[in-house]
């Protein structure tokens, strides 16, 4: 049995699967959330989903590396949002690359390289600029068409076109990087509160398992236990989970999601907030190992402890 603090974990071999995979899986999935856009898509709306889409992806990411550091994990979720965005509006500039460079070619028998040279001069004279930017401020010049559609109970009106030029175009295109990005960096902004087990270097599951509960009174006890590894003394100090009414101290375990051999225990002590809800606030955190869990587990089930009455019945409610 350890005391267990959290702590930051960064690797080499995981900060380089957190780079790579950040902006790969980021311009792969703007380059499918691309041609979703052509069968569907709503102002601001279409962003925020795929992007909060995209924060589950981003969250496995993050979880495989083992990485648990706030810092590193909000710069590459910035990282893949932008990395998303450039595959979304990449395809666009890629799609009317290819298929200029293919119309050239066939109109007038020239190779390719020819005809990409002049699809890019072309771009280059009209903006100024050459590549995606060159092609995005082309697109800004020729305003960006976008019809929207309204429904009112059961009738849907005609729907109606307007075109977005210039600087509007500009602002909605960073307003929308900006929501493809959100949801990920919120994601990352958690990575704190993940638990990672220090020996096996494997994260304990995010969802936790109320043991058991104990009296209040006996909270220095307890501790003191804990930090003498006296298993079997802390089994005996543990009883039902509603044996004692708020506020008490509550026992949780979380098991590690592919590595069973150690066992996060968390304890909580109770308040009340109101006459409706109770509050929690972690006060320990222990590690423990998978046969010192099991003397828990059976001792409990075994019924070591011996029936107390409830102090008050009180309710169990989590804000």
């Amino acid at each position: 049995m350890k005391h267990y603090t959290p702590q930051n974990h960064t690797s080499f071999p995981g900060i380089l699967l957190l780079a790579s995979g950040s902006v790969v899986l980021g311009l792969v999935i703007g380059g499918l959330a691309y041609y979703i856009s052509t069968l569907i898509y709503l102002l601001f709306v279409f962003a925020l989903i795929i992007g909060s889409m995209a924060a589950i992806v981003y969250s496995k990411l993050l979880r495989f590396s083992k990485t648990r550091n706030r810092v590193i994990a909000l710069v590459f979720a910035l990282i893949f949002g932008v990395s998303l965005a450039l595959g979304f509006y990449g395809m666009p500039y890629l799609a009317t690359r290819t298929q200029t460079i293919s119309f050239l070619q066939e109109r007038y028998g020239i190779d390719h390289a020819t005809a990409a040279k002049e699809f890019d001069v072309s771009i280059t004279s009209m903006t100024g600029r050459s590549g995606l930017w060159g092609f995005m401020k082309y697109r800004a010049q020729e305003g960006e068409e976008i019809t929207t559609y309204l429904a009112i109970g059961y009738a849907v009106l005609p729907p109606s076109t307007f075109s977005m030029k210039n600087g509007i175009a500009w602002l909605y295109w960073f307003a929308e990087t900006i929501l493809f990005c959100a949801t990920s960096v919120f994601v990352a902004s958690e990575s704190g509160t993940f638990y990672l087990s220090h020996s096996q270097k494997d994260w304990f599951q995010t969802r936790s398992t109320q043991i058991g509960s104990v009296s209040l009174d006996d909270k220095s006890i307890l501790l003191s236990r804990l930090s003498a590894n006296d298993v079997p003394g802390v089994a005996d100090l543990i009883f039902d989970e509603d044996r004692f009414g708020h506020p008490r101290i509550e026992i949780y375990s979380q098991l590690g999601e592919k590595q069973k051999e150690e066992v996060l225990l968390s304890i909580k002590q109770t308040y009340r907030k109101d006459a409706r809800i109770v509050k929690r606030v972690i006060i320990d955190l222990w590690e423990v190992a998978e046969n010192e869990y099991y003397i828990l587990q059976n001792r409990l089930q075994n019924g070591a402890a011996s029936a107390i009455p409830v102090e008050e019945p009180g309710l169990d409610n989590n804000e």
